[in-house]
Formats: C-alpha cells, structure tokens, sequence
C-alpha cells in the first residue's frame, strides 16, 4: 500500500468514460500520528460504503467532492479509538463516525476549535462575553441516540437482521428509494410496507420512535 489510498482500488484503471461518473476517496494510508493505517480500514470500511459516503459528503456539506476529507478524518478517529479491531461490521462504524464528521465540518470544524474562534471573537467584540459557544443540546441527542440504538439492538434480537441493516440506513437519512435498490427490493412500496409492519410489532416506546426516510 503506498502513500495514498484511492477507492474504488481500481479507479486508475478505469475507461476515462466510467472515471468521469465516479466520485473517487483519496486519503491518507498514514494517520495524523503517522501511523498506517491497517488496510482492512480501507477493505471492509470503506470500500463497500463507497457511493454512501459520497452520498453524506454531498447531503452534509453541499459538494460530493468534500467525501475525501470526510473520510479522512473518519478514519483517523476510528483508528485512534479502535486499533486493528473493526468490530462485526466496520463499514456501519464508518458511516455512523462520518456522519458526525460531515455535521461537524459543516459547522466549521471541530467543536473545540469553534469555541476558542468563538471566545476569540467574544474578547474583541467587547460586548459579546455571553455569546453561546455550542447551542447543541447534547443530552437531548444523547436520549435520542440511546432510543435510537435500543431500537437497533432490539432488532437484532428478534432476529429482523435485514430490517436491522434498513434501520442503519434510515438513520443516516437516506430515502426510501435508495433504501429498497440498496436491499434489492422491487419496489420502494414493499419496502415500505415490510418497514412500517416491523415498526408495529416493536414496544410501543419503540414503535413510537419519529425517525423515517423521506420521502
């Protein structure tokens, strides 16, 4: 593996026509320690998820070109926080971790870095001590994100593993269309109709849950 990864792994040596409908990711083999970065990362994180995180890149930012620096800093933390062990399924720890990226480079980068610009400007403004730093109302999400994850697990213990991986996907904003071509199903309707059945049998706390594709 050289010094830059490319995804697809063979973009390169595509015909110049397929090349121009691709969007590729090119980063770094080497973390920000210096690190490299095991190629299982690439292979089973990124590479299979390749077209949705584009996808987050272009809903997120505005621009499907920002997706290699998303990935990027996606990378760099998942390594940091999980080594050589990519879980049972990296690809959906990739997509979970670059949603957070995309959101928080869309806000200017990182939340510690907008503080101190935003102190920076609450000093010089001379009147604006009381400016908010971060509004998010963090333990709102975190209620919502536990919700959501119990949803998930229970889920799996039903043994719904294919609405398992179509709750992933709502989760991460996709629509019902790419959901059903996604899973192969032969229409979005049907898809629908399978999602809103599982939907019922859950806890009514559960079945209550307001996270749904669009439309």
């Amino acid at each position: 593996m050289g010094q830059f990864v490319t995804i697809p792994f063979d973009y390169d040596d595509l015909p110049l026509e397929e090349r121009n409908r691709v969007v590729p990711i090119c980063v770094s083999a080497l973390d920000r320690r210096q690190y490299p970065i095991p190629r299982e990362w690439f292979e089973q994180g990124i590479a299979p998820v390749h077209g949705h995180l584009v996808n987050i890149a272009r809903w997120h930012m505005g621009d499907p070109w920002c997706v290699s620096q998303v990935v990027e800093a996606t990378l760099n933390i998942l390594f940091e926080r999980h080594g050589t062990d990519l879980g049972r399924c990296p690809w959906r720890r990739v997509l979970r971790e670059a949603v957070w990226v995309a959101l928080d480079l869309q806000a200017g980068g990182s939340r510690a870095e907008r503080n101190r610009r935003s102190r920076e400007v609450s000093i010089e403004g001379r009147g604006m001590e009381d400016a908010i730093l971060d509004p998010t109302d963090y333990r709102e999400r975190f209620e919502r994100d536990l919700l959501l994850d119990a949803v998930e697990r229970k889920l799996a213990e039903v043994g719904r593993v294919d609405m398992k991986e179509v709750w992933g996907l709502v989760r991460l904003g996709h629509t019902w269309p790419e959901i059903a071509d996604h899973f192969g199903f032969a229409s979005e309707e049907v898809l629908k109709r399978r999602f809103y059945r599982m939907m019922e049998t859950l806890p009514a706390t559960f079945a209550s849950t307001q996270l749904q594709p669009v439309e």
